[in-house]
Formats: C-alpha cells, sequence, structure tokens
C-alpha cells in the first residue's frame, strides 16, 4: 500500500537527496585527491630530474677540467647544489688510466634536511686511438729479404712480406711469403699485410703535435738535458737527447730533423709519464732516429696494461731510418716503426715490444712482444684530449 502522506514523501526525498549529496562528496575528494596525488607525483618527478640533471652536470664539470694535461683528477669537490663531486683514479682490470667519478644533485640544496637528492656514478677514460701490433717482428717490403734476425729468444710473432735470413729460437712462429728462408720452423704464406698505420694516421698524429703548444724552432740541435716533461709538440729541426736528460711524454711529439741520442756521461731516459697509464703516445720523426749510445726507453710502467711510447719515421733516405746501437745497459721499452726506410740493431741487448719496418737488420738477445705486452691493441693517447663516459658504467641511485 503506497502511503501518500506529504510528510512521508517529503522524509524520502530528504533521504535520498542526503544519499545524493554523499555520493557526490565522495565522487569530488575522490577526483581532487587524484589530482593532489598527481600533482604531488608530477613536483617529485620534476624536482627528482633537477637533481639528476645537477648530478649529470657534476660529470660534465670533471670532463672538462680532465682535459688539462696537468689536472691529476684526484679530489673533492664540494659545491652547495652538487654536493660532493668525488673523482677518484680506478685500478680497473680494462685500463689503469681511469676515474671513478660520483656526483650529488640537491634541490633546493644539499645542506636542506627536505633536499631531494640524486646520485650518478660513472667510470671515465682517457680517448684514445687503438692499433694493434700483431707482429713483434715485421717486415713490411714486398720483394727481396726484409728481415735478417739474429737472435737468441724471441716472444711473439715473426712475419716478413718477402723472404727472411735468421738464426734465432723462442719466436712464437715465423711467416715469409717468398722462399727460401733460413730459419728452422718458418711456415710460408700468402697474405702481406701493410704496415698497422697509414699516412694519414701519421700526419693526424704530426698536427696534434703541432696544434697542443707552440711550435719549438731548433735553429741548432734543440738539447734536453735536464728532467723536463714535453707533449703535445712540434720541434722544428733536430732533437739530441743529452746527458741527464729524463725526458717525460704526455702527448704526441712531432721532430721536422732527426732525433739523436748524443749522452756520454750517463744514460738518459725517455719514458711514458705514469699520469697517462695503460695510454702510450707517439713521437713522429720526419728525419733519422739514431739511438748512437746507451738510453732507457721506458713505458709507463702501469699494470695490468702499459702504455709505450711509439716511435714513427717516414725517412726514405739511403741511410738507416732507424738505429739503434746504444750499449751499456740500455732499456728498451717501445714500438719501433719504419715505414720506408731500413731498421737495424748493434749492440742492443733486449728490446720489450716491437719493430716495425721497410727492411730490418736485428741482431739482439732477447725480444719481447705480441700479446706478451698488450699490444693488440696498444693504445695511444693525444690525438684528443677527451676523456668519455665509458659504455655500461652509469648509475644513478637516491
Amino acid at each position: 500500500m503506497i502511503n501518500n502522506n506529504p510528510k512521508f514523501l517529503s522524509g524520502q526525498m530528504f533521504i535520498i537527496l542526503i544519499i545524493l549529496l554523499a555520493v557526490i562528496t565522495i565522487f569530488t575528494t575522490a577526483i581532487y585527491s587524484g589530482i593532489g596525488q598527481f600533482t604531488l607525483t608530477t613536483r617529485n618527478s620534476y624536482v627528482a630530474d633537477q637533481a639528476t640533471t645537477l648530478a649529470d652536470s657534476g660529470i660534465d664539470l670533471v670532463l672538462n677540467k680532465l682535459s688539462d694535461p696537468q689536472y691529476s683528477g684526484n679530489e673533492t669537490i664540494t659545491s652547495p647544489q652538487t654536493g660532493d663531486i668525488i673523482i677518484a683514479p680506478l685500478q680497473s682490470a680494462e685500463y689503469a688510466d681511469t676515474r671513478s667519478v660520483t656526483s650529488t644533485g640537491c634541490v633546493p640544496d644539499c645542506s636542506s634536511p627536505f633536499a631531494t637528492k640524486r646520485k650518478v656514478t660513472v667510470q671515465i677514460a682517457k680517448e684514445a686511438k687503438e692499433i694493434s701490433f700483431p707482429y713483434t717482428i715485421h717486415g713490411t717490403q714486398t720483394s727481396g729479404t726484409p728481415i735478417t734476425l739474429f737472435s737468441t729468444g724471441i716472444t711473439g710473432n715473426v712475419h716478413s712480406n718477402g723472404a727472411i735470413t735468421c738464426a734465432l729460437s723462442g719466436a712464437t712462429s715465423i711467416e715469409f711469403v717468398i722462399p727460401p728462408t733460413t730459419c728452422a720452423g718458418a711456415t710460408q704464406v700468402a697474405n702481406q699485410p701493410l704496415g698497422p698505420m697509414t699516412t694519414q694516421d701519421i700526419q693526424d698524429w704530426r698536427l696534434a703535435a703541432q696544434n697542443g703548444n707552440t711550435p719549438i724552432t731548433c735553429t741548432t740541435p734543440c738539447n734536453l738535458n735536464s728532467s723536463i716533461t714535453i707533449g703535445p709538440r712540434k720541434y722544428i729541426g733536430n732533437v739530441n737527447i743529452a746527458d741527464n736528460a729524463q725526458v717525460a711524454l704526455v702527448g704526441p711529439i712531432w721532430i721536422t730533423g732527426d732525433l739523436a741520442v748524443t749522452a756520454i756521461s750517463t744514460i738518459p731516459r725517455l719514458y711514458i709519464n705514469p699520469s697517462l697509464g695503460s695510454c702510450g703516445t707517439v713521437i713522429v720523426v720526419d728525419g733519422r732516429v739514431s739511438f748512437g749510445s746507451a738510453i732507457n726507453v721506458e713505458d709507463s710502467g702501469s699494470s695490468p696494461l702499459k702504455g709505450y711510447p711509439l716511435i714513427v719515421t717516414e725517412y726514405t733516405g739511403a741511410s738507416d731510418a732507424i738505429r739503434l746501437s746504444g750499449t751499456g745497459g740500455s732499456t728498451l721499452e717501445g714500438i719501433f716503426y719504419a715505414t720506408a726506410g731500413r731498421l737495424s740493431t748493434s749492440g742492443v741487448t733486449t728490446i720489450t715490444g716491437a719493430v716495425v719496418s721497410n727492411t730490418l737488420a736485428l741482431t739482439i738477445n732477447t725480444f719481447t712482444g705480441g700479446t706478451a705486452n698488450n699490444l693488440q691493441p696498444a693504445r695511444f693517447c693525444g690525438l684528443s684530449t677527451n676523456w668519455v663516459v665509458k659504455r655500461g658504467t652509469y648509475k644513478l641511485s637516491k
């Protein structure tokens, strides 16, 4: 039975209105709550992105500072918004010249107890040119007998693009293209690989040396006879390494004349500065390389990989392009490369590294190279001063 009492109907309408208002209130509250949550999330995300950008800017700052060869990159930089940027050398299994960088970004600033913080950690390494030296001894001339070799102990591979005459022991492999050969255990092959550097490669190193610092003109031979750090630098004329010289290489060198060792009473030293780590660098000599007296040519001493000096000449004259004839305890740790001329040794007992030449006449006791000294590939710095973030090392955390 329907109750048509006006008071009863009025009460029903009131109850329905209350229910409707409750539904509207709940719906409106839910909408505003969602908007508020969205706004807060968006704001937090925006602030977090700001903090990440600030942390990334700290990495950019370090990359810029490390472009200066004199900057060691071993410090903590503090600023209100980027917090502490910690730069430290990292002895990695891959490279010794790696830096670990941790940068913190803060909004509004790192001193605030309510600051939003993001921390970025990366590894950065010096940009390098990789050049592979698969042969300890490589004669590149494709006719005649590029290699005449006498040695009591070689670690590594020997390859001649032509014939080869030798009396040696210990080589991992001996390859020749043109018979006959006097080398026991030698294998004839068909491939005649080019040298590991092109003419354009060498020209690039010249330009890197020239553009690095003001060239030095050597009207008479420039005598290096003290403790000195050089590179990148161009020397116009002849350069002598004299008594008391302690020459540290930190970048490429271009010598338009000859490079000679003229020391008499002491054994000079030419070495890769340890700051380069596993990165060597290059000396381009337009003339002859003549080590007529004892000299210590040394790698960077880093571990596990080493940086080697690469001395290269395009000299084409009748005399030796590279002559290594120092005696009296010379240490030769490097790569010696004559693209068009002859490389010869006399009185040298030990070489660690590689020799590449159009023709070679070698008499040496011990020669260690190839994979034993991480020359496949070797790394050389100085074409660029850039440091780069190593792929796969970027980590972001709160």
